[in-house]
């Protein structure tokens, strides 16, 4: 008879174990491999790297066959849960001493929250949200997002409501989206009727969402006797200070936009503390709802976040990872990585993409594509003096016989002389 651990013997049946694994395991799994968990059906992916405080990055780095969000967990199957090397294993307390008092910073609060969708509660050992906030009899999205961002030493940026007056909250969400959000979330909010506050057994999520960069931003400016003047600028995300020299008046200035860096560990959005993007992660380029990288249609579908990535709408058959043809039959047309479907099966806008074996039905072949070292139009201009491409570019694909990007007929038919040397044509 095969008997559940409590979930706290766990961590000291796993910080004990031997080197070697029960059962079989992945080949690509990392090879200082210290401590192994044998999946015998007891807990899943996440009850495993929550209780072991292991980051969804590092415990797929260690397990690759394993995504983010916990897809490929297989039953009877041996799996790192920690590298000696790389971190001394977990114990039951910690302790830390500090010589110099931490500068408090105050958290930067959410400009709104917006609707990811409807999902069902969960069981009570494994809930969609993890944190029951209070019962709101007036309540609406707005009030639960602030009743969870309120909650003291966390930065929970879910939150949910169920059965019409029960806020809940979470750092991530768990379980799957329900297809029925019109039927199972369909209690209109006591405080605000034009919005959903879940359903029976169901909940209606919404996540943090803050704004641009620089949002909260406040500019000060101050002149002297000498014709000196400070600006200090201040923002949620940074903090810049300038000194110019000013004769007579003082001014403000408009900052200037910061990208948003390229994930590093594998969350996007909110859930990342640099509020990081997917574009060009070596996860996957799309951000899911639950703030993690990938490129499957857990990820690039619903409640993808666009702000934070590459989004494919259900239906779209516009590839996620830069793949085409082949067993994906992804098409390259309108896709991130170029339009162009090689004869091996990659997207891009090169020579090598575009010409000889470039596959016509899963993206645009344009005959010479546009060469490796192509600069894509900056201004909407193409060919001509500046020689750029608009393949990629943001003002559309095609270059017409004037010299400039665009989608619309007179751009990209043949008839009407679109040059299929700096673009594509149709």
């Amino acid at each position: 008879m095969h008997f559940r651990l409590p979930l706290l013997a766990v961590v000291v049946y796993l910080s004990s174990r031997a080197v070697a694994q029960t059962y079989r395991y992945h080949l690509d799994t990392i090879s200082t491999c210290s401590s192994w968990y044998d999946n015998s059906g007891d807990y899943g992916c996440t009850e495993i790297r929550d209780t072991l405080g292991i980051s969804p990055a590092n415990f797929t780095r260690w397990n690759p066959s394993i995504s983010l969000d916990c897809e490929g967990w297989e039953l009877y199957t041996s799996y790192c849960s920690w590298v000696e090397s790389e971190f001394p294993i977990p114990s039951t307390t910690t302790t830390k001493t500090s010589t110099t008092a931490p500068t408090a910073t105050a958290k930067p609060s959410p400009s709104s929250w917006s609707s990811i969708g409807c999902w069902p509660v969960g069981e009570s050992d494994f809930p969609t949200l993890d944190y029951s906030a209070s019962t709101i009899s007036d309540i609406s999205p707005s009030k639960c997002g602030s009743a969870c961002y309120s909650v003291k030493d966390t930065n929970y940026v879910f939150a949910g409501i169920s059965s019409g007056s029960q806020c809940l909250c979470g750092d991530f969400v768990r379980n799957d989206m329900t297809d029925e959000i019109n039927k199972k979330c369909n209690i209109t909010c006591a405080g605000n009727t034009n919005q959903t506050c879940g359903g029976t057994g169901f909940i209606s999520i919404y996540q943090a969402v803050f704004g641009e960069l620089n949002e909260t931003t406040t500019t000060t400016t101050s002149s002297t006797s000498s014709g000196t003047s400070t600006r200090v600028s201040t923002s949620t995300s940074s903090s810049v200070v300038t000194t110019k020299t000013s004769t007579t008046s003082s001014s403000t200035a408009k900052p200037t936009p910061t990208a948003a860096p390229v994930s590093s560990d594998g969350t996007c959005g909110a859930l990342s503390p640099v509020r990081a993007t997917c574009e060009g992660s070596a996860f996957g380029s799309c951000c899911s709802s639950s703030g993690y990288c990938g490129s499957t249609s857990a990820y690039c579908d619903a409640g993808c976040q666009t702000a934070f990535g590459t989004c494919v709408p259900s239906g779209s058959n516009t590839s996620p990872d830069g793949s085409c043809g082949g067993t994906t039959g992804y098409s390259c047309t309108g896709s991130a990585f170029g339009n162009c479907c090689s004869q091996y099966g990659y997207c891009g806008n090169t020579v090598d993409h575009c010409a000889t074996g470039c596959q016509t039905p899963f993206g645009t072949c344009t005959g010479t594509g546009t060469g490796p070292d192509a600069t894509v139009s900056t201004d909407g201009t193409c060919a001509g003096v500046s020689g750029y491409t608009c393949l990629g570019s943001e003002f559309g694909n095609c270059c017409s016989a004037y010299g400039w990007c665009g989608n619309t007929d007179g751009h990209c038919l043949a008839s009407n002389d679109c040059n299929p040397d700096f673009g594509a044509c149709s």
